[in-house]
């Protein structure tokens, strides 16, 4: 069977879970053979944007990934085989039972990776992939003392270094759910107003959980969003204007202020471990169904 997911070329921490989280969920069953069928991994895409660019007609499976909710939605067709999506808004969003709401694979991330026995502490911040386009967030988040979690980076050292955090500051909803899994408290931040924020609510469901964001500036920096050649090419008065609309030191000094407040002063999130526990319990038993459904 063949895992499908989202593969960015700069690397996103949730979408790179993906292989190493299903050859523990699923050992020995991901050979990359697409003629035994398609296993949808974590992330949001049970969209039409995503399955157009697969083969057409091939068997596909799905355990946990999620919907964006984009109009129209994707048919489910006798192709189709889902045994859990990622919370209740995605099964509504398909029009599929309600009892097929599951939670994210990334929950079961506790089960098959190594806490250790006393972490080092610290607070952590992931900026959302998106957001490091327009701005230096480690910069910032240095400029806060706070531990940069990178979405680009190795997702098993990332996966370290959350766990040893005390708290995880994120705008980035896998280090939430990473943290989560791990037992580490957590809070929700938002950077852009744009970012889709529904796949938050979805996952939050599954786990009886309502999730409410605090602002953190949209700060633009015009020369990491573009290349000086792009300003130039633009033409000087389009140049003038996008350098204007950078970020003043001001507005950044701001944006880390906020984080140490969020680090200090707001309740952190984290599940209930009943909670957390008929999360992780029910998926498990959705995985192995399937897998004594197709006789692995």
């Amino acid at each position: 069977m063949k895992l499908v997911y989202f593969q960015d070329p700069k690397r996103n921490f949730g979408d790179d879970l993906n292989p190493w989280l299903w050859d523990r969920l699923l050992p020995g069953l991901i050979d990359g053979d697409s003629s035994s069928g398609l296993l949808f991994g974590v992330g949001t895409i049970l969209e039409p944007w995503f399955v157009e660019d697969l083969e057409p007609g091939t068997r596909k499976y799905v355990l946990g990934s999620g919907g964006g909710m984009t109009v129209p939605a994707i048919t489910l067709d006798d192709s189709w085989t889902v045994r859990g999506v990622r919370g209740p808004l995605t099964a509504a969003y398909l029009g599929l039972p309600a009892s097929l709401a599951a939670t994210d694979p990334a929950m079961c991330i506790g089960r098959h990776f190594e806490r250790p026995a006393k972490r080092s502490g610290g607070v952590g911040f992931m900026p959302h992939h998106a957001a490091l386009r327009r701005w230096d967030w480690r910069g910032t988040c240095e400029e806060a003392g706070l531990i940069y979690l990178d979405p680009h980076a190795d997702p098993l050292e990332t996966m370290g270094q959350i766990a040893n955090c005390d708290l995880v500051l994120a705008d980035a909803m896998h280090a939430a759910i990473v943290a989560d899994a791990l037992r580490v408290p957590w809070f929700p931040l938002q950077i852009s107003p744009i970012n889709y924020v529904g796949k938050w609510h979805d996952w939050g469901a599954s786990i009886r959980m309502p999730i409410h964001f605090q602002p953190l500036p949209d700060l633009y920096d015009p020369l990491r969003a573009s290349s000086v050649g792009d300003l130039r090419r633009q033409g000087l008065r389009r140049a003038v204007y996008e350098w204007r609309q950078g970020s003043s030191r001001r507005a950044a000094d701001k944006a880390a202020e906020r984080l140490q407040a969020y680090a200090k002063d707001y309740e952190p999130y984290l599940s209930r471990d009943e909670d957390f526990d008929r999360a992780v319990s029910g998926f498990e038993a959705r995985l192995a169904a399937f897998r004594a459904e197709i006789g692995d």
